[in-house]
């Protein structure tokens, strides 16, 4: 492909894609290894909007926009919810790189993927 002038041949563009998502405020794109293929899934504003995020996640992300963290037993109370499914709500916005987990096991909040400043 760089002889056709496709691409660079610099190795840039993953990192550009991460830069270029982060600063639109997107989660991460998920890679996956298909044996001798893989497969890219970059996600756009309407993914973030439907389905995907339930109403206790949009209300923690709610959150986060007045507060700078959130523990997963802040979201426990709030929502009158088990502190496991607290954790699951949590880890799932995680693992859409809308927050970061800081901390491992007590103690351990979350705050949101900064957007990156152009």
């Amino acid at each position: 492909m760089r002889d056709l002038g496709l691409v660079e041949g610099l190795a840039t563009g993953i990192p550009r894609i991460r830069s270029e998502l982060r600063a639109a405020g997107l989660p991460e794109p998920r890679f996956e290894e298909l044996g001798s293929f893989f497969r890219v899934t970059i996600y756009n504003k309407t993914w973030l909007d439907e389905a995907e995020i339930s109403e206790r996640q949009k209300r923690i992300l709610a959150y986060l926009e007045k507060n700078p963290s959130i523990t997963s037993a802040t979201h426990q109370k709030q929502n009158k919810i088990s502190h496991p499914v607290a954790v699951a709500d949590l880890n799932a916005l995680v693992s859409k790189g809308l927050l970061r987990k800081i901390g491992r096991t007590r103690g351990a909040y979350y705050t949101p993927v900064k957007k990156e400043v152009k």
